[in-house]
């Protein structure tokens, strides 16, 4: 896209005015990875390793240690994490938030920061 052309300005502009609207999973965080105001922690649910049933688990984290965040791309959180509570001050696991699986075929054009202006 270059704005020396109307059309591909008018693109630019309406990308710039959807951003604020996008929810998270459209800018490329972990669904799986939310705040929860009342414990003021991360609570993270993923598979866990010790299971071979798909038992989901729950962890705590405090703030994220490391954050890529961009204009453009998917963003993406690392946090230290525990599954006890009381504990979430002396974290024992590494967590990095993992991009949603899609079923879209990676050749499909559309699947992209734009497909959603």
């Amino acid at each position: 896209m270059t704005v020396k052309h109307a059309e591909d300005c008018a693109k630019f502009i309406g990308f710039i005015v959807a951003l604020p609207y996008c929810d998270n999973a459209q800018l490329g965080f972990d669904p799986m990875i939310k705040w929860c105001p009342t414990s003021e922690l991360w609570t993270i649910e993923c598979s866990s390793f010790s299971s071979q049933d798909g038992a989901i688990v729950k962890y705590y984290a405090c703030d994220p240690v490391f954050v890529a965040e961009r204009t453009f791309g998917w963003h993406t959180r690392g946090f230290e994490a525990s599954l006890d509570l009381s504990a979430v001050d002396k974290p024992d696991t590494s967590i990095k938030d993992a991009w949603s699986y899609t079923s879209q075929a990676l050749t499909d054009k559309s699947c992209n920061e734009l497909q959603n202006i």
